[in-house]
């Protein structure tokens, strides 16, 4: 999907990520450090991830799309919430936020419309809709940025949590690494609720207050981390088609539009969509061109 020699006037997909911010000290983050374009804290602390779970996510993006670019809201300090109220972790996926905090998450997303991000991922959740998210949601939405949440990680015991909810953001869950739905995924809440690999996944991790300061990489699970390569995927489709011609690129570059590619890349399992580009699109030895022509008659369609 990627192109090794990108034409002069290349411009990359540009991802904001809203989490816990990035430690920018890390051996595997300063070795892309190129990648990472802004970085805005939108706590009462500085940019630096105290907890992990912000840097976790923005290495990940760049295994699955490394020629993204990547900009970092700090919308969550793991430090200052108690255990049972953090960023979406294994098990872990409510965030009750205080009315500053969610001031700040609507902050973060229209500083990530400013920065004319392609697309903004999000791995938290909460109850209760809020009316200032989703306005700058829809602000968002109606410029054609493409939305990903996790859905959330309680299994049958809780719902698919907010914004992964939300009408204009595309939900997304967990898989194992042959597609069969994670026992932590909420129940599927309509026709588009995608899922992929989001179990036993490797990924850089801070050693800020950590007694362990040689463990730079962690091993993890949750849709926290599925949304995250959904959206490093979309990434990689969306340059896919802009580097062939962009006969459709600006219909893809829409929630409705991805939607439609996501569509003929999935396999109904488990009663989820699961993405699975290799197999249905992507095929070894497939053309290009073919592989163009495919995604865009779906998508113009």
């Amino acid at each position: 999907m990627q192109v090794k020699s990108p034409p002069s006037d290349y411009q990359a997909p540009k991802i904001a990520i809203l989490d816990t911010g990035l430690d920018q000290d890390h051996p595997a983050i300063m070795a892309c450090v190129e990648n990472f374009r802004q970085l805005k804290s939108f706590t009462d602390g500085e940019t630096r991830d105290f907890h992990g779970h912000g840097t976790f996510i923005a290495s990940l993006i760049l295994k699955v799309a490394p020629q993204s670019h990547l900009y970092i809201a700090k919308v969550a300090e793991r430090r200052l919430l108690p255990l049972n109220n953090c960023i979406a972790d294994v098990r872990i996926s409510i965030v009750n936020f205080t009315s500053h905090k969610l001031t700040s998450l609507h902050q973060a997303i229209r500083w990530a419309i400013d920065q004319e991000v392609d697309i903004i991922t999000m791995s938290f959740g909460m109850t209760n809709a809020d009316l200032g998210i989703g306005q700058a949601i829809h602000e968002a939405h109606s410029k054609n940025i493409i939305i990903f949440a996790a859905a959330s990680n309680g299994g049958g015991n809780q719902d698919v949590t907010y914004p992964a909810r939300n009408k204009e953001v595309i939900p997304i869950f967990s898989t194992d690494g042959v597609g069969n739905g994670s026992t932590f995924n909420p129940n599927p809440i309509k026709n588009d609720s995608f899922s992929i690999l989001g179990e036993a996944i490797r990924s850089s991790w801070t050693t800020y207050n950590s007694s362990d300061t040689t463990a730079l990489t962690k091993l993890k699970s949750g849709t926290s981390y599925a949304a995250p390569i959904a959206a490093g995927m979309a990434a990689l489709i969306l340059d896919f088609v802009k580097l062939r011609g962009e006969s459709c690129y600006s219909e893809l570059h829409s929630q409705q539009g991805m939607i439609k590619a996501f569509d003929i890349m999935e396999s109904k399992r488990d009663g989820y969509n699961y993405l699975c580009p290799w197999k249905k699109v992507f095929q070894a030895g497939a053309a290009p061109d073919s592989i163009l022509s495919k995604i865009c008659a779906e998508v113009m369609n």
